[in-house]
């Protein structure tokens, strides 16, 4: 499996997650949902950052490079709103900052599969990807899936 459909399914798992956030009837569901999400974010983004994105910072030229450089400004901002959920005093910033982390990764995941992957498919080969895939697939081991 190359890297883009290895990333496209973590991305459509967050999404499911999100749905399933969005449609939760209490604020003790959403906690319990926001703790598998928290989970899933911080594999995706250290797959992403440990072993995707330093395959296309050099030697790919500075449209991707800027690309990255944006996606991991987003992961930064990721990782603010999740410390301020886990500090959330009351119910309603709690609910009002994850409804600000779903729109973020919502944009990063659209950005990311509509502009980045786009640009590497017509840069890159696939057997370059199919590596890349093999790499990200080790690293999901060494990381296990959130229950």
């Amino acid at each position: 499996m190359n890297a883009l459909d290895i990333l496209r399914s973590d991305h459509q798992r967050i999404r499911d997650l999100f749905v399933a956030l969005r449609e939760a009837d209490s604020v003790a569901e959403k906690r319990d949902l926001y703790e598998t999400i928290r989970d899933e974010l911080e594999r995706h983004t250290e797959l992403e950052e440990e072993g995707f994105y330093p395959a296309f910072q050099d030697g790919f030229g500075d449209d991707i490079a800027d690309i990255v450089s944006d996606a991991l400004e987003d992961h930064q901002e990721m990782r603010d709103i999740l410390n301020d959920i886990e500090d959330a005093g009351d119910d309603e910033d709690l609910v009002d900052l994850m409804e600000e982390l779903m729109d973020l990764v919502d944009s990063h995941i659209q950005d990311e599969e509509s502009v980045l992957f786009d640009e590497l498919l017509e840069t890159v080969e696939e057997s370059q990807l199919e590596a890349i895939g093999q790499r990200l697939q080790e690293l999901k081991k060494s990381t296990p899936r959130a229950a």
